[in-house]
């Protein structure tokens, strides 16, 4: 009894091990799953918001033409704003409207806006932008996900039939409202003293220099060339009046809208001088222009300032500075185009120096202005 008695106790004892061997293999056959189920899961969570982020914004360079490059946004959101680097500086550039998945979209690397206020008339304006100049410029563009690098070739510089366009494409009211652009190209040669609308000159280069049908300035006053007899004898209409003595001159070129003539650069540092036939507001687009330095030339050189120095803020500081610099200037102008006339500064007629303005200089000398720091 006493061994049979051992001999089930001791049945029992295997039939209870392999009991719990089985509950076992059960178990971890389930942790296993449960650990092999939750890792998926995570892998699955880890890979697609891996993969939706890196593809919600992105983006291709569909091409580049002049300053203008073209994105499709190959990814599955929205593209509501993107960030820049122009030639190796950060810029901030707006997107025209946020770019819906699929769609494309046109930009520009320009992120600063110059607002102007045009009278009928003529009127004196500095640029205060810039465009891209002739050459190759390098533009990269993000999102939070991806970077794309275009690279923009310029086959040409911004001349004033551009300028004219531009202006006009964001006139308001709309229309071809300016049409005449002229400028300031340089000093003539020599000096000249007029007798009603005879002109003669003295050590003038005038056959060489000027054309008939250009324009010559002195005094303030501005006058066409109808002939040129020598090189030291010309025809000007209307007579100067006053008539000038022994006085420097200037150069003055005009390109009309439409026009192939005379379709000079326009540079920032410059004033130009833009007909409207309307009364309203436009803008132009570009670069933040930045300047250290104005070339003057000897004569009435025509200038503007992007930016102005607190310490230059005045036509009195200014001619001051320009003093201190080995620049003879007697005096400064700003063209009043509801009058049709100059206001000359003078020490009690103190002229604000604002950005995108022009000014017009009588200096009796040449040299280059530094312009102070801000």
């Amino acid at each position: 009894m006493v061994k049979s008695r051992r001999h089930a106790i001791s049945f029992s004892k295997k039939k209870k091990s392999h009991h719990e061997k089985a509950i076992s293999t059960i178990v971890a056959t389930v942790l296993i799953l449960v650990l092999t189920i939750g890792m998926g899961g995570a892998a699955y969570v880890f890979i697609s918001g891996t993969f939706s982020s890196k593809t919600a914004t992105s983006f291709e360079l569909l091409d580049a033409v002049e300053d203008t490059v073209t994105i499709r946004n190959t990814g599955t959101g929205l593209i509501s704003t993107i960030t820049a680097n122009l030639d190796g500086k950060s810029v901030n550039i707006p997107l025209p409207s946020s770019v819906a998945a699929g769609q494309t979209a046109p930009i520009s690397p320009y992120s600063s806006t110059q607002a102007l206020q045009i009278r009928q008339g003529w009127n004196l304006i500095g640029p205060t932008v810039e465009r891209l100049s002739r050459g190759t410029h390098t533009l990269k563009l993000c999102t939070s996900s991806i970077c794309n690098t275009a690279i923009l070739t310029i086959r040409k510089e911004y001349l004033a039939e551009d300028f004219l366009k531009y202006l006009n494409s964001q006139f308001v009211p709309s229309g071809d409202q300016l049409i005449l652009i002229r400028r300031n190209s340089g000093s003539g040669t020599g000096t000249i003293s007029s007798s009603g609308t005879a002109i003669t000159g003295t050590g003038t280069l005038f056959t060489t220099e000027l054309s008939v049908g250009g324009n010559i300035t002195a005094s303030l006053q501005e006058r066409k060339i109808t002939a040129i007899q020598s090189p030291t004898s010309l025809t000007v209409t209307p007579a100067f009046s006053p008539d000038v003595t022994d006085s420097a001159f200037s150069i003055v070129e005009y390109h009309s809208l439409g026009s192939s003539a005379f379709n000079f650069p326009i540079k920032v540092g410059e004033g130009y001088f833009v007909n409207s036939r309307a009364t309203g507001t436009t803008s132009l687009s570009g670069t933040s222009g930045s300047l250290s330095a104005i070339t003057i030339q000897a004569g009435y050189p025509w200038i503007s300032f992007p930016q102005v120095p607190a310490s230059i803020d005045d036509s009195e500081e200014l001619l001051q500075a320009m003093s201190q610099q080995g620049i003879d200037v007697a005096w400064i102008a700003r063209w009043d185009t509801l009058r049709g006339r100059y206001n000359v500064s003078s020490g009690v007629n103190k002229l604000d120096i604002i950005p995108g303005e022009g000014y017009v200089i009588r200096s009796s000398t040449s040299g280059t202005f530094q312009i102070p720091a801000q």
